[in-house]
């Protein structure tokens, strides 16, 4: 199946959400999700309710903003400790995409760093609209 999420060397696949029938904000909002992070020598795997549809949609909005100014930075940053990405791009249009991933956040902790411009922005963007349209948010956020 091919992941939902594909940028350079991330990997996201979404399996619906933890709690399906919740109404709640915070309940039910949680994705399940497999994440994969390679690089040409080594690859890092998370799995688990580790990225809650509010943190994709700010990550979207911020995205359309860098599309727009083809400068600074939006960032997907998760309330779990399991993984954050941040794409960063100069007034060139080109940049770079972190990844902080851990299966095990007490242990571990791995970053990958991938080059990146602006081209790569729209397919994410899309991809980001796909998944909140498959799995609107529920309830009132804070």
């Amino acid at each position: 199946m091919p992941p939902d999420i594909s940028l350079s060397g991330l990997k996201i696949w979404i399996s619906g959400r933890q709690f399906e029938n919740s109404t709640d904000f915070w309940d039910a909002n949680w994705l399940v999700v497999t994440i994969g992070c390679s690089s040409d020598f080594s690859e890092v795997v998370v799995q688990g309710p580790i990225i809650h549809l509010s943190e994709m949609e700010q990550w979207m909005f911020e995205l359309q903003k860098l599309n727009k100014t083809i400068r600074g930075e939006a960032k997907l940053n998760c309330m779990e400790s399991e993984f954050d990405a941040s794409i960063r791009l100069d007034k060139t249009g080109s940049g770079s995409l972190a990844v902080f991933i851990t299966p095990d956040n007490l242990n571990e902790r791995h970053e990958f760093t991938f080059s990146v411009d602006q081209s790569y922005l729209p397919a994410l963007i899309r991809a980001l609209q796909t998944i909140l349209t498959k799995y609107p948010i529920k309830g009132s956020g804070p």
